[in-house]
């Protein structure tokens, strides 16, 4: 008995049926999302508590203020500055699409 009963029918077409983002990716956002999630991972991975977090976010930040070109006098890095244009930079939207906003929130 391979046909399908009219109950069937109708559950299928007023049910959600969940997929998995793998199923629905294209290899392209597919290979953007590992690049995203990647860094992500090993940053939760050394950061477990609240003082390896600041102290990951601040080689992050010296890192990036380092790369562009943020340095002080002495060679310190200006992580104030650079965490200003991160947070710029976040908002404006340039750093792609993130939302802070929990999905009930929206």
């Amino acid at each position: 008995m391979s046909e399908k009963t009219k109950g069937e029918e109708l559950r299928e077409k007023l049910f959600y049926q969940p997929k998995n983002l793998s199923e629905v990716l294209s290899p392209e956002e597919k290979a953007e999302a590992e690049n995203f999630s990647v860094p992500y991972k090993r940053f939760l991975d050394h950061a477990k508590t609240e003082r390896e977090a600041v102290s990951t976010i601040v080689e992050l930040l010296e890192k990036a203020g380092r790369k562009r070109g943020f340095v002080l006098r002495g060679g310190e890095i200006d992580t104030e500055r650079m965490a200003k244009i991160l947070l710029d930079e976040f908002r404006g939207g340039k750093l792609g699409r993130f939302t802070l906003e929990m999905p009930e929130d929206v």
